[in-house]
């Protein structure tokens, strides 16, 4: 187990003084301890060697690790370990295919469904939603969500809290996108098409015209969870090193940029909450951060 600095950026202005040495200040209460996090590696990924890692999410104690072409592996984390459970083939698989995010819903179709509904994001924006029916014994095409907008990347997440389904679009010029829609409904035993328009959205910005720091280059998964956007950027390298964005949906505002280059190996490519713990899926391992 290593520990990591992590940084905090606090904007004080002092006010009003109200008492002999004491002052009143906007921002969030300064900390003079040094923040850390913990980071472990849980376990080396142990999908198809020969295809690149992509999404990865974690529902009910089992993490869902996708790959180019369509393949996942299954890992179960209840255990405290990560032990691989099985292999499966989306509906959509083929030699072009990818699932650059996978994001859970809320809704299973059936009862017996371990698992909610995989929001798998492919190639062009289009969003496939897939059934891992029961027990992790087949995965069915559910419904295809598509975008009347084009963008160079569309990466889908669910917030499974508030019911929202989110794009984060990055624009051909590099900025990015952010749009919440409402989540459609599925019928069970209908494989259905929805149609999103831009004008269907509830919200939609321009991150850059709220945050002007550094640029988030080489972005890949997206993750929501308790009103933050939870983004992997970098390849892993020194001159595009891992990090971490946490994006305030609410307040839309760049809360945290966490360096991960020391903490992780290799380039990082999607992450997940799982009993109070952040798991980043990169390349090669699955890292848990305790912070």
């Amino acid at each position: 187990m290593v520990k990591f600095n992590l940084l905090f950026a606090l904007l004080i202005t002092p006010l009003v003084c109200f008492g002999q040495n004491a002052y009143d200040y906007y921002g969030e209460k300064v900390q003079l301890e040094a923040h850390y996090f913990q980071s472990q590696n849980a376990g080396k990924l142990q999908g198809d060697k020969k295809l690149s890692y992509q999404g990865m999410d974690i529902s009910n104690g089992y993490a869902v690790s996708a790959q180019s072409t369509g393949v996942i592996t299954i890992y179960d984390l209840n255990g405290g370990d990560m032990s691989k459970e099985k292999q499966l083939k989306l509906s959509t698989f083929s030699k072009t295919a990818n699932a650059y995010n996978v994001s859970f819903g809320t809704k299973k179709m059936t009862e017996e469904d371990v698992l909610p509904l995989l929001y798998v994001s492919g190639n062009n924006g289009v969003l496939n939603v897939e059934q891992i029916e029961k027990k992790f014994k087949n995965v069915n095409a559910v419904q295809t969500i598509t975008l009347d907008a084009k963008f160079s990347k569309i990466d889908w997440a669910v917030d499974a809290d508030n019911g929202f389904l989110y794009a984060f679009c990055t624009n051909k010029n590099g900025t990015h996108q952010i749009m919440r829609f409402n989540v459609p409904e599925v019928k069970e035993g209908e494989v259905s098409t929805v149609k999103l328009k831009t004008s269907d959205a509830l919200d939609n910005y321009l991150v850059e015209k709220y945050y002007q720091g550094r640029s988030m280059t080489s972005t890949h998964g997206v993750y929501v969870h308790d009103g933050q956007l939870y983004i992997t950027s970098g390849n892993g390298t020194p001159n595009d090193a891992s990090r971490l964005y946490v994006w305030d949906l609410c307040g839309k505002m760049l809360r945290n940029v966490i360096d991960l280059s020391t903490a992780t190996r290799d380039e990082l490519k999607a992450c997940s909450v799982h009993n109070g713990a952040l798991y980043v899926q990169t390349q090669s391992s699955m890292y848990k951060l305790i912070f």
